[in-house]
This record gives C-alpha cells, sequence and structure tokens, in this order.
C-alpha cells in the first residue's frame, strides 16, 4: 500500500492516476482507493438513513448542520462510529484487497483524517480514545507514505482554476496547512514531495520513491 496525503489540490489525485496509468501498463494490478474518516461506507449509510435535511435548501442545510455541531452527544456518537468504521475500513477491507495481490494506491490515509478531525471536533481529545489508539495499533500500515506539499496560495489559485463548489475559505485552508506542517514535523509521513513544480516533474519523484 502507497499513501498520498496533502492539502486540497496538491495534485494527490492526479499523481495517483499517472502511477495508476503506469502501473497498468507494466501489468501491475493496483486500485485507487479515496478514503476519509467520516466518509467511509458504512457512515455514509447511517448519514443517509438518519439525515434530516432531505430537500431542504442549502441555508437550511447549513442551519441544520450548525444546530448538529452544537449537540455534543450526536457530534461524539458521529466521531465514534466514524473510528470504529476506520478500524473496519483500513484493518480488515485494505487486508482483503491487498490478499488478493493488488497494490493499493491510497488517495488520503489516517493522518489526512486525523487533520480532518482535529478540525471538525476541535472539543473532543479522541486521539485518546480507547477506539482510536485500538485503530492505531490494528489498520493496515503503508509500505511508502507521501506527502505532498503546496504554498496556500497555489492551492487557492488552482481551486479557482477547477471551479470547486466545495472550495475551502483562506482562513481554513491555512489552518489545515499549518496541520499538515505539524505532522511533518512529526514524522508523520517517510517522503515529503514538492508538488507545485510541473507535473511531470512530479510524477518521476513519486516514481523516484516507490521504486518504479
Amino acid at each position: 500500500m502507497i499513501t498520498f496525503s496533502g492539502i486540497d489540490c496538491a495534485g494527490k489525485s492526479t499523481q495517483l492516476e499517472l502511477i495508476k496509468q503506469y502501473l497498468d501498463s507494466k501489468g501491475i494490478k493496483s486500485r485507487v482507493i479515496w478514503s476519509r474518516g467520516g466518509y467511509t461506507s458504512l457512515v455514509e449509510g447511517i448519514k443517509k438513513i438518519v439525515r434530516k435535511d432531505k430537500g431542504y435548501t442549502e441555508e437550511q442545510k447549513d442551519e441544520f448542520r450548525r444546530e448538529l455541531s452544537q449537540d455534543l452527544i450526536k457530534m461524539k456518537l458521529l466521531l465514534w462510529v466514524s473510528i470504529l468504521d476506520l478500524i473496519r475500513y483500513y484493518g480488515i477491507v485494505f487486508r482483503l484487497i491487498e490478499g488478493s495481490g493488488t497494490l493499493i494506491l491510497c488517495d488520503r490515509y489516517i493522518w489526512d483524517t486525523y487533520i480532518d478531525f482535529k478540525i471538525k471536533y476541535p472539543q473532543f481529545e479522541f486521539e485518546n480514545w480507547f477506539c482510536w489508539k485500538l485503530m492505531m495499533k490494528i489498520i493496515k500500515k503503508p509500505e511508502c507514505s507521501i506527502i505532498f506539499t503546496i504554498p496556500i496560495e497555489v492551492s487557492m489559485q488552482r481551486s479557482i482554476e477547477k471551479n470547486d463548489p466545495h472550495s475551502e475559505p483562506f482562513d481554513l485552508r491555512l489552518k489545515r496547512l499549518k496541520m499538515y506542517e505539524e505532522e511533518i514535523e512529526n514524522g508523520r509521513w517517510e517522503q515529503e514531495v514538492d508538488a507545485q513544480t510541473q507535473i511531470e516533474a512530479v510524477t518521476l519523484k513519486v516514481k523516484e520513491i516507490i521504486g518504479l
């Protein structure tokens, strides 16, 4: 398993697709998997069943989310279920996929989710919870982990060029970038790649890192 991490528009999806195409050309079986805590299949299924904002306008949905964020019991339950599903997803599903002889190319991984959770659930010290500690012990560990880095200005410009409908505002994206920088200092990834250079140059660097 090879994991690709970084803020929005760092080039993860582009590089994953290029590496996937290269592996296909060499007859190497691989699969790109997008993974993000709180958006795994079981959690998304539960959300569809219990959510009450179906048919709401965007303004009504925003108000519904604000009300939900103030309900600590519901927020804690959702976070708890999200972590449990990551145990299933990373601990079982990923191992089954690799057991079939498939190389997993993972778009985001646990430290991207960690940053997501720290931003979305600042009221909880979830990293001290038993379920989080259990997950960190049993999840599938990558053979190679890569973090793509770009300046905040480049990230924002790429979002504009993509016309991203879910683009984060500058202040939130800057906060996320600083958190990534902290986790880089903490040694969460094996390799750091400057992704503001030409796409081809980044691809060559990635191939070099993973030995292709």
